[in-house]
C-alpha cells in the first residue's frame, strides 16, 4: 500500500495542468530568446481578448522572480459602437485589480485613416506608434505583445496566398528591438484552457469572427478544411517553415552585408549609392537580395518583378539614366555609380552650419542625417583604423582638431585636401574628377573645423588629419539617415 501511495504522489507530480505547462513554456521561450533581463521595466499591451489577458497574467507570474516592474497599456479606437470603450474600461479595472499602472491611448482612427490605407493598417500603425509613445514615457525597457503560435501560422499562411519572399516566409518575429512575444510558443487552445483554469475573464471582439478580413477567413475556414482533409498537423508545419525560413534569413542577411561592403554601398538622406561595376560581379542571388531590401526600405514595399528590373537595369543601362520604382522612388545611373532614392518635390537645398557634440549624438532633420561623435585613444596602427572606413564613418587625428567641429553643405570656393593628394584643390574640381552628378555635389555634407574641411562626407577624407603613428587620441564620427517627412 505504502508503495502503492508514493509511486500514484510521484505521477501526480509528473502530471501538469493547462496553467503550469504554459507557464513553463513561456519562461522557456523568454530564456531561450533572451526576451527579458531582470529588473527590466516591461510595458504589457492589453486589448482585453483572450490572447493579452493571458499574457498579462503569465507576466505577473514572472515578475518576482525576475524582478520586473510592468505596466499596462491599452489603445482604444472609439469602434465597434462602444465596443472598444467598453473594452478600455475592462482592461482598466483588470489593471486597478492588479495592482499594476495603467496608461491608454484613445484615437478616433475613422477620422485619421490616411488616404490608400486599409482601416486595418491603419489601426495597427497607430496603435504601434501610441504604444511606442506610451513605452517611452513610463521608460519601459521591453514591450510585451500577445501574439501566439496560431497567430505564426496564420501569418505565414497569409503571406503564402498573397505572395512573399524568403523574409515574409519568417512570420512574426519573437524578439524585434525591445518588442517581444512571449506568448509565440503557445497555441491558442492552450491560452484558452489556461484562463479557463484560473477563471479569468476576457473580452470577445466579434470583428474576429466576420468573413469580411482575409485573416479571419483562414482561421475559420481554410486551416480547419486542411487539418481535417489533408493534414492534421498543418500549422505546426507552418510554424516549422517560419522557424526554417529564419535560420535561413540570419544566414542571408550575413551575405547581403558582405555584398553589401564589396559593393561600396552608402546610405545616406534618403537615398543608397552603389558601386555599379562592384555589383555586378556578384553572384545574382545575394545582389538581387541586397537591391530588394534597399527598395524595400526606401519604397516600403517591393515585387519580384521590380527586384528583377532593378537588378537589369544596374547592370545593363548607360550613365545618365533613370529607372522608376513603386513608392515614388527611381535608380539613377552615374556612370559607375548609380544613386536610389526617394523622389521629392524639387526645393532650395537648405544650408546651415550647425556644431556636432563632441563626443554625442546630433541630429539635423534639415539635413535628413544624424552624426555619432565619439572620442577613443588609439591602440592600433592606423591601418586597423583604415580597414574601418566606410563612406558614412571616418576616423580623424583629435590632435589635429582644435576648434568646433560642425557640419554643411558645400559652398562655392570650398578647397581640401584630398587623402593622397599631393595638395589642395577645390572641391568642385575634385567632384568634376570623380564624375559626382551636380544634384549630389549641391547636397554633399562636410565635416570642417577652424574653417579647414576635416571630411567631405561619402567620398574623402582631408589628408591633413588623417592618423599616423603619432596620433594620440581619435575622433571617430558616423553618419546615420533619419526619416524625413515628405
Amino acid at each position: 500500500m505504502l508503495l502503492l501511495i508514493v509511486f500514484w504522489s510521484r505521477r501526480m507530480r509528473r502530471e501538469e495542468t493547462a496553467g503550469t505547462k504554459l507557464v513553463r513554456i513561456v519562461g522557456a521561450t523568454v530564456a531561450e530568446r533572451g526576451m527579458l533581463r531582470d529588473g527590466n521595466r516591461v510595458l504589457v499591451c492589453v486589448s482585453g481578448g483572450p490572447d493579452s489577458v493571458c499574457l498579462l497574467d503569465v507576466m505577473r507570474q514572472l515578475a518576482p522572480e525576475r524582478r520586473l516592474s510592468l505596466c499596462v497599456a491599452h489603445v482604444d479606437h472609439k469602434t465597434r459602437d462602444g465596443g472598444s470603450t467598453r473594452d478600455a474600461e475592462f482592461v482598466r479595472a483588470v489593471a486597478r485589480q492588479c495592482g499594476i499602472p495603467y496608461r491608454q491611448r484613445t484615437l478616433r482612427l475613422r477620422e485619421r485613416k490616411r488616404r490608400g490605407e486599409s482601416f486595418q493598417i491603419s489601426a495597427r500603425n497607430a496603435r504601434y506608434r501610441y504604444i511606442e509613445e506610451i513605452a517611452g514615457k513610463v521608460d519601459a525597457d521591453r514591450i510585451a505583445l500577445g501574439h501566439h503560435a496560431d497567430d505564426l501560422a496564420e501569418t505565414v499562411l497569409m503571406r503564402v496566398i498573397t505572395g512573399t519572399g524568403l523574409g515574409g516566409l519568417t512570420g512574426i518575429p519573437a524578439v524585434r528591438g525591445r518588442i517581444i512575444r512571449p506568448l509565440i510558443d503557445v497555441w491558442r487552445d492552450e491560452i484558452l484552457d489556461y484562463l479557463d483554469e484560473r477563471g479569468l475573464e476576457y473580452r470577445v471582439d466579434r470583428t474576429n469572427l466576420e468573413p469580411t478580413y482575409l485573416r479571419n477567413r483562414l482561421r475559420l475556414d481554410l486551416v480547419p478544411k486542411v487539418e481535417s482533409d489533408y493534414n492534421p498537423q498543418f500549422r505546426g508545419a507552418l510554424v516549422r517553415l517560419a522557424r526554417i525560413a529564419g535560420n535561413v534569413e540570419t544566414v542571408v542577411t550575413k551575405a547581403v552585408a558582405d555584398c553589401e561592403r564589396r559593393t561600396d554601398v552608402c546610405r545616406l538622406g534618403g537615398r543608397v549609392t552603389l558601386d555599379r561595376q562592384k555589383y555586378a560581379r556578384q553572384g545574382e542571388c545575394v545582389r538581387r537580395e541586397m537591391v530588394a531590401r534597399i527598395i524595400g526600405d526606401l519604397c516600403g514595399t517591393v515585387e519580384y518583378e521590380t527586384v528583377e528590373r532593378a537588378d537589369e537595369f544596374l547592370i545593363g543601362t548607360d550613365t545618365g539614366k533613370r529607372c522608376p520604382l513603386p513608392g515614388r522612388c527611381e535608380i539613377e545611373t552615374v556612370y559607375h555609380r548609380a544613386i536610389i532614392r526617394r523622389v521629392r518635390p524639387r526645393r532650395a537645398v537648405p544650408n546651415q552650419q550647425v556644431t556636432l557634440r563632441v563626443p554625442g549624438v546630433k541630429e539635423v532633420p534639415e539635413l535628413g542625417t544624424r552624426f555619432v561623435v565619439r572620442t577613443l585613444n588609439r591602440t592600433k596602427a592606423p591601418s586597423y583604423y583604415a580597414r574601418l572606413c566606410t563612406p558614412v564613418r571616418q576616423f580623424f587625428d583629435l590632435g589635429m582638431i582644435h576648434e568646433s567641429v560642425l557640419v554643411r553643405r558645400r559652398m562655392p570656393g570650398d578647397r581640401f585636401h584630398p587623402l593622397g593628394a599631393p595638395g589642395e584643390k577645390k572641391l568642385k574640381d575634385y567632384f568634376i574628377d570623380k564624375k559626382v552628378p551636380r544634384e549630389e555635389r549641391d547636397r554633399a555634407l562636410v565635416v570642417l573645423s577652424g574653417g579647414r574641411i576635416l571630411w567631405v562626407v561619402g567620398h574623402c577624407l582631408d589628408d591633413r588629419f588623417k592618423l599616423t603613428r603619432s596620433t594620440r587620441r581619435v575622433l571617430t564620427i558616423r553618419c546615420e539617415p533619419i526619416e524625413q517627412s515628405s
